[in-house]
Formats: structure tokens, sequence, C-alpha cells
């Protein structure tokens, strides 16, 4: 398959999508097959948005996605993110996440 059969087949799938797990691995796969600045863009916006998931897995997931990504999106941008989410989370497992994504970021 060729990069674009599985993106269509990503976001073909993302459609009828329900968890926010699947959704930032979806997402996640899809900045590594981004074309395109702006494509990746799209899709690291996403993921930023899923760090207010209702589902603290689904978080935890999408916090680890985005210091993974490093290499591939806008570092401040992530920072700026996990700060954001830094203030507002209360899951205890997502606060030390953040902190060591955020210290792994800065770092790199």
């Amino acid at each position: 398959m060729g990069a674009y059969d599985v993106i269509e087949d990503v976001e073909k799938h993302l459609e009828n999508e329900t968890s926010d797990v699947v959704k930032s691995g979806c997402y996640s796969t899809l900045v590594l097959l981004s074309e395109t600045e702006a494509e990746k863009d799209c899709y690291e916006q996403k993921l930023i948005q899923l760090l207010n998931s209702s589902d603290e897995v689904a978080r935890y997931v999408t916090i680890n996605n985005l210091a993974d990504l490093k290499n591939h999106l806008k570092r401040e941008q992530i920072i700026n993110a996990f700060y954001a989410r830094l203030e507002i989370e209360s899951d205890e497992e997502n606060i030390t996440t953040l902190k060591n994504a955020i210290r792994s970021l800065k770092s790199w």
C-alpha cells in the first residue's frame, strides 16, 4: 500500500471512531505519513485537542504520542499545550507524565 492509501484508510476509520485512545493513535500515524506541513499542523492540532479528553487514558496516550513526535511537530507548541494541560490536569499519573514530557522536550 502506498502512503496515500494508508492515509485514506485511517481518515475513513476516524469518521466513525468514538475512542479517543484510538483517535490519538490514528492522528499520530497521520502525522508520520503527512507530506505537507499543513497536514502535520492539522493533525498536531487534533492531538492537542485530545489533551482535553474526558478519558484519562486517552490523555496519557496523547501526551506520550505528542512527546514521541517531537522531531515531526512544532516542539514549542507542544510544550505550551502541555503547560496548559498541566494547569488543569487532576490525574497524578498524567501530571507526572506531562512534567517528564516537558523536561524531555526542553532538553532535546
